[in-house]
């Protein structure tokens, strides 16, 4: 069995704070919004179509860049060169501010809506969704289990990419078989138990 928690795993993203937080003579870290502490620059920007670009710069490379990308002074760092930042995304479309982040080799992404996840390239080929037809004949897209083995990938590819999407059961439609399935485990584990005791 793997006990694999999505929280815990997050942890890792805020480990800096946490050791800081924990030491005794340092007071607790503040709200940070979009920002992470440790980074130099970490943030979400609007853009000029309505869209939203996630920034993240962390070393002196990304920061002077960033800073000659968006047409910043040399050494601009902290709240002046957000404003930069700011003002630069404000007066571009999300698709050509991606283009020229990736170009100045700037970690940025884009901030996704429910609908751009659901039509996400790297979604689709990651076999992230699935489409399933509940009991009344709708259709709902679902994340799909995760993690999946390499050898699921098959199988999560005709159920999540198939033309006709994967039937859910009825409420209770199982209910007999997995009673019938528990029942026969405890009694197996009844008799283990009874001949572990001799």
């Amino acid at each position: 069995m793997i006990d694999i928690n999505p929280v815990e795993a997050m942890l890792h993203v805020v480990g800096p704070t946490l050791t800081d937080a924990a030491a005794a003579d340092t007071a607790p870290p503040g709200r940070l919004g979009s920002r992470m502490d440790g980074a130099a620059m970490r943030n979400v920007f609007a853009t000029a179509d309505g869209h939203w670009v996630a920034i993240s710069v962390s070393t002196a490379r990304q920061l002077s860049s960033l800073a000659a990308l968006v047409g910043a002074p040399t050494g601009t760092r902290g709240p002046d060169l957000e404003e930069a930042v700011r003002v630069w995304l404000a007066s571009r479309c999300r698709a050509d501010a991606l283009e020229q982040l990736a170009a100045a080799r700037l970690p940025a992404a884009p901030v996704n809506t429910a609908g751009d996840v659901a039509t996400d390239p790297h979604m689709l080929h990651r076999r992230a969704l699935r489409r399933l037809r509940t009991p009344d004949g709708r259709i709902a897209l679902v994340p799909a289990a995760t993690p999946r083995a390499v050898e699921d990938a098959g199988s999560a590819a005709a159920a999540g990419n198939a033309a006709e999407p994967a039937a859910l059961p009825a409420v209770g439609e199982h209910t007999a078989q997995v009673l019938a399935e528990w029942t026969a485990a405890a009694g197996r584990g009844q008799r283990e138990s009874a001949v572990s005791e001799c």
